[in-house]
């Protein structure tokens, strides 16, 4: 009965939250460039999300009041149960996607102890474990990393810039979530995803221009809101300054170049395992996530701000917490992150 209730529990936290990608099958298929069709559908989003508001309330410069707003936003950008944006991703007409499923997938023998929930298909067919491919501006996201930048990202955004937690507790906050909650553990789909945090990461960000009263974290070049202003107690939409996912989405978020980790030795055995048949009749699947690469590298440094103010070491940098260097393995649950 406890077994039970356990596995309950971590599937109704799976549904709550987003699911996994293989960015590896199909990889090398070609796939249309989806960004004006998801920016526009945003933007549309965006300001029913305002006129909602404007009805309810009018708007000053009070925290109360930007939490009305973005309180408001949360029923278009969310996760699949509730945000329209990320059901329209992965259900409507007019979005091109790649749909692989769990049993044509990397991780279609995957263990029960590998991670329990992708190994009952019963179970992960019934949740839609395996989340659709985009294409947004040239760079291969799954759906689930738009979960991540309106769920997640609106839970750092809080805790940084409304709370005033400092940034590294912040993300280590979101690691903790990573590894109890939202996939990292044997008991759910085993999978420690290092783009789910870029994905978190560059959420804050993108909650945080919704506005821009702060500045954001990369820097004040990297400032590219506000998306909405309160003019005369009215919230009013930023028309010339429209919402555009290619300022957030990059390389980091691909898991085929910034690498997952497994919660287990044998989910890790049996990714290599999965590389290496897909080798067989492609080699340019031999080289991945053995560790860094050019790409890799060449998108860190777009995030190599201290999180500390006497960053000293390799964690007290920003891509020590998103981006994976050491390519697959094993993910410590004590020590890797402090």
């Amino acid at each position: 009965m406890r077994l039970i209730g356990l596995l309950s529990l971590v599937v109704l936290s799976l549904a709550a939250h987003g699911a996994e990608v293989d960015q590896f099958t199909r990889r090398f298929e070609p796939l249309a460039d989806m960004a004006s069709q998801v920016n526009h559908r945003a933007n549309a989003y965006l300001r029913v999300a305002v006129e909602r508001t404007n009805a309810a309330s009018r708007c000053d410069s009070s925290i109360k009041s930007e939490k009305k707003l973005y309180k408001e936003m949360t029923s278009f950008f969310a996760n699949h149960l509730k945000g329209q944006l990320v059901k329209d991703l992965i259900y409507k007409d007019g979005i091109e996607r790649h749909v692989t499923t769990l049993e044509d997938s990397i991780y279609n023998d995957w263990s029960l102890i590998s991670g329990t929930l992708m190994s009952i298909n019963s179970i992960a067919n019934m949740l839609d474990v395996m989340s659709p491919e985009l294409n947004i501006g040239g760079v291969r996201v799954g759906t689930d990393k738009f979960e991540h930048m309106f769920g997640q990202g609106l839970s750092y955004f809080k805790s940084h810039h409304i709370k005033g937690k400092s940034l590294r507790k912040t993300l280590k906050k979101g690691v903790f979530k990573e590894k109890m909650i939202l996939g990292g553990l044997m008991v759910e789909t085993g999978v420690f995803s290092y783009a789910d945090f870029s994905a978190n990461f560059n959420g804050m960000r993108f909650w945080n221009h919704v506005l821009q009263k702060r500045n954001d974290v990369l820097g004040e070049e990297h400032n590219i809101g506000p998306y909405v202003e309160c003019v005369d107690q009215q919230w009013v939409v930023v028309e010339s300054n429209p919402i555009d996912f290619r300022n957030y989405m990059d390389d980091s978020m691909d898991e085929a170049i910034n690498c997952s980790k497994f919660a287990t030795k044998k989910g890790a055995k049996q990714f290599r395992q999965s590389i290496a048949r897909l080798s067989k009749s492609d080699k340019r699947y031999t080289d991945m996530c053995l560790g860094s690469n050019t790409t890799l590298e060449k998108v860190a440094t777009k995030y190599n701000v201290s999180i500390v103010k006497e960053a000293k070491e390799d964690r007290d940098f920003l891509p020590h917490w998103i981006i994976n260097k050491n390519g697959t393995g094993t993910v410590k649950y004590t020590g890797e992150f402090k």
